[in-house]
């Protein structure tokens, strides 16, 4: 676990599965029921929040769950990227501007793996919604997917 600007990352899961060195580590791989569309690629299968809706001063999970279409394993680089949004353009006032977090992620032959950020809305933070995007990429930085969700912030009371 560290914080980053207010921010603090978790990214839980097996040692068999531990990504770059001192990075976090990512979720055991699931076997999946669910089939693949196009067999070629990585594919997020979802992107969810917990709590569904945030307040300021409280943190808010957002978890993302991915599985490798291949029989081959894949080695995919995750990039976790989240944006304070308000009313106006720019960073709304008392929010953190929060740099990318990258993170390798290994993909066992046909499964899914989750991984999952923890980030704090800072009690001065002023936004409206927390905008995260989840990104996997290849070796050569081709996209292999993408997903961005919103997450309501409410102010408390």
């Amino acid at each position: 676990m560290r914080k980053i600007l207010g921010l603090t990352v978790v990214i839980t899961g097996a040692a068999a599965l531990a990504v770059v060195a001192g990075g976090p580590a990512i979720a055991a791989p699931q076997p999946s029921s669910v089939r693949c569309v196009e067999p070629t690629q990585i594919t997020i299968r979802s992107l969810t929040f917990d709590p569904a809706v945030t307040s300021p001063g409280q943190t808010v999970t957002a978890t993302v769950v991915a599985r490798n279409c291949t029989s081959q394993t894949v080695r995919a680089s995750l990039r976790w990227t989240l944006r304070f949004v308000g009313d106006t353009p720019g960073v709304p006032a008392g929010c953190p501007v929060v740099d990318p977090l990258p993170v390798t992620v290994g993909f066992p032959p046909e499964r899914s793996v989750s991984s999952s950020i923890d980030a704090l809305v800072l009690p001065s933070c002023t936004a409206r919604t927390l905008e995260v995007t989840a990104r996997y990429t290849d070796s050569g930085g081709a996209l292999l997917d993408e997903r961005t969700r919103r997450v309501l912030i409410v102010p408390a009371g």
